[in-house]
């Protein structure tokens, strides 16, 4: 399986659209952040923006829990 493909049948099971613009708008964040304050800070803040991820991540699949 070439790479495309494996990368479009990932995004077609796996991945929503929003999921998509929530990642691109952290990384240009990060990537202005990293760009305005030099490197350590903008490492600093990728860290945060992992972080918020994934309490995102996690706070939504608490509700799509089936009983």
């Amino acid at each position: 399986m070439h790479f495309m493909q494996a990368t479009i049948s990932v995004f077609k099971q796996h991945i929503n659209i929003q999921t998509v613009l929530l990642v691109a708008g952290l990384a240009l964040v990060v990537a202005g952040v990293w760009w305005l304050l030099g490197g350590p800070t903008g490492l600093v803040a990728l860290g945060v923006v992992c972080i918020v991820l994934a309490l995102i991540i996690n706070y939504n699949r608490s509700f799509n829990v089936k009983h």
